[in-house]
């Protein structure tokens, strides 16, 4: 797989910060200490909402700014956000949560969206079908978010969440905590112990 394949409108993750700096997309440093323990979970999802929010006419409701945005008002969808995918009891945020809380962010503004869910954990797809799940949103203008569950230094299970904007061969371009990064995807599968996951969003099934 060698093409290259993005969103069609990277520059909207774009954010102004309160600091002066142009960031892509959201850093996790700009929530409240209590959310920070979804390891951008709330970032990543906000990032989601934004983009589909500006790219598609009829959902424009559910974040208003539809070109740039300032730290600030997406500080207030991450809240927002925050407030529907969030586990109880500072669980960590799984990848159905994270599924299941921004369906009904959505639903309570009205709208219906579908959601494409690829579990990589267990006897997990190869890295082909994960490349190909990303190829197929990219050529519908929907970003992915990314699911990396890693070993913390306690021993602990944390699930860090990204969101990728493009993908380019074996590499994908990732929105991650405020900066432009890509990482070799194929890599990440084929050395990961603990895998992880991807969904994207759309208005209508596939």
């Amino acid at each position: 797989m060698n093409s290259k394949v993005t969103i069609r409108h990277p520059e909207l993750v774009a954010i102004d910060g309160a600091d002066g700096k142009i960031y892509f997309g959201g850093k996790t440093q700009w929530l409240p200490e209590e959310m920070r323990q979804l390891r951008g979970g709330a970032v990543a999802a906000a990032e989601m909402i934004s983009y589909l929010a500006a790219t598609r006419d009829d959902l424009g409701d559910l974040y208003p700014p539809r070109t740039r945005r300032t730290q600030a008002e997406f500080e207030t969808l991450m809240e927002r956000v925050w407030e529907a995918i969030a586990p109880g009891d500072g669980a960590p945020l799984t990848l159905s949560g994270f599924v299941d809380g921004l369906n009904a962010f959505a639903k309570r503004a009205g709208h219906q969206l579908v959601f494409n869910e690829l579990d990589i954990r267990g006897h997990r797809p190869s890295a082909d079908r994960c490349q190909g799940f990303i190829d197929d949103a990219m050529v519908r203008d929907t970003p992915v978010a990314f699911l990396n569950r890693i070993h913390g230094e306690d021993g602990e299970i944390l699930r860090n969440w990204s969101l990728i904007v493009g993908q380019v061969g074996n590499r994908v371009i990732l929105a991650d905590d405020g900066v432009q990064r890509p990482i070799d995807f194929r890599l990440w599968h084929d050395t990961t112990s603990l895998g992880g996951g991807l969904v994207f969003a759309m208005r209508n099934p596939l």
